[in-house]
């Protein structure tokens, strides 16, 4: 399966392949904040299945 995103903009465009690796739900206070929702839910992918269409993205990291 493929899944296309893109940001508010447009500017960025992606295309998935494939199922998620991994798919969480989390209520932590982190995620609260990012989300402005009790919880945030998230689908994470493989690098390889990721594909930029359009654009530049970057990835950010929070160290604890």
């Amino acid at each position: 399966m493929s899944r296309k995103a893109s940001c508010s903009c447009g500017e960025l465009q992606v295309e998935v392949n494939g199922e998620p690796k991994m798919v969480v739900a989390c209520s932590c206070t982190n995620c609260q904040k990012r989300t402005g929702s009790v919880f945030g839910v998230s689908a994470y992918f493989a690098n390889d299945q990721v594909v930029a269409k359009n654009g530049e993205f970057k990835s950010f990291y929070k160290h604890r």
